[in-house]
């Protein structure tokens, strides 16, 4: 009887965890991502990232360039967002629209399966020559899908919902 009354109560809460909407995703993202660039722009500027960009035709920025500055984007990530993906799963962005990162379960998913999982894969895909793009786009594309979880989600075992 107990168990029974258990598993209903675990049920109910599941179903209380509302999916984060696809707006509020793209929202805190871009706030994210916009927190990350105040940081690395001018680091990368003062590194000579962005020398190439001013001759004729446009010259890239070197691999080792581009990865040493999702390195360190991935580093202020983690230092800027460290106590809340540890005590709440969420980044700022994800806190100011109010929606959080949970294993499918429901339970909070850990600061490292967020870190790891989620986040890596989804930053250094896309350095990968020629798919990294493709892999980028169908990560994003996946967010169309009923369960809405991305790519990414569905690799760390995750979902977003609102807080």
């Amino acid at each position: 009887m107990e168990n029974q009354q258990a598993e209903t109560q675990h049920e109910n809460n599941l179903e209380a965890l509302e999916l984060a909407t696809k707006w509020s995703r793209l929202g805190a993202s871009l706030i994210d991502g916009f927190i990350i660039s105040v940081f690395t722009m001018p680091l990368i500027y003062f590194m000579g990232g962005f020398d190439g960009v001013h001759q004729n035709p446009t010259v890239q920025a070197p691999l080792s360039m581009l990865l040493f500055g999702a390195f360190i984007g991935v580093l202020l990530y983690a230092a800027i967002n460290w106590k809340l993906l540890e005590t709440k799963g969420q980044s700022i962005g994800k806190k100011l629209l109010k929606i959080r990162v949970v294993y499918l379960d429901g339970a909070q998913a850990s600061r490292k399966d967020i870190l790891l999982k989620r986040y890596c894969p989804y930053v250094f895909s896309a350095y990968i020559p020629f798919v990294g793009a493709l892999v980028s786009l169908f990560n994003v594309l996946f967010i169309f899908g009923k369960q809405r979880r991305c790519l990414h989600d569905r690799l760390a075992g995750t979902k977003v919902v609102k807080a």
